[in-house]
């Protein structure tokens, strides 16, 4: 978070707004106990934050060390800037139906693919701010 005087914090409720607004952020974890930062493309889903993945690193990291982060912000600085960081615990969707529902959402993965496995990552902290004129 920037640490200046034109830092404005931001409530849960106008932090859900800005995570329902955008799909894009970074994800960080821990792969093999180093830390890792991905680029995701999620869906915020009735309080949850969706996020298709492929089996691979990621996947297997947070089966081990569920924790993680994300972190989303609007890249267009000629508006106000603002960003949100989640704070939470990551699952593993292994409900069928909820799988069937995850692979509507329309997420973006690789060309003529789909992936294998949805993550659900349930906000545990929303911490977000924007900047305002000094």
């Amino acid at each position: 978070m920037f640490l200046d005087d034109h830092v404005d914090g931001l409530s849960r409720p106008e932090c859900e707004m800005l995570l329902a607004s955008t799909n894009v952020g970074r994800l960080s974890l821990s792969i093999d106990a180093l830390p890792a930062v991905l680029p995701v493309n999620y869906q915020y889903l009735g309080g949850d934050i969706i996020i298709g993945m492929a089996d691979g690193p990621a996947l297997r990291g947070i089966a081990h060390q569920p924790v993680v982060g994300l972190g989303v912000d609007n890249a267009n600085w000629t508006d106000t800037p603002w960003a949100v960081l989640v704070l939470g615990r990551a699952t593993n969707v292994t409900d069928p139906d909820e799988h069937a529902q995850f692979q509507n959402l329309g997420l973006a993965s690789p060309p003529g693919r789909t992936y294998a496995h949805y993550v659900r990552l349930q906000p545990d902290h929303l911490i977000g701010y924007n900047t305002t004129a000094p």
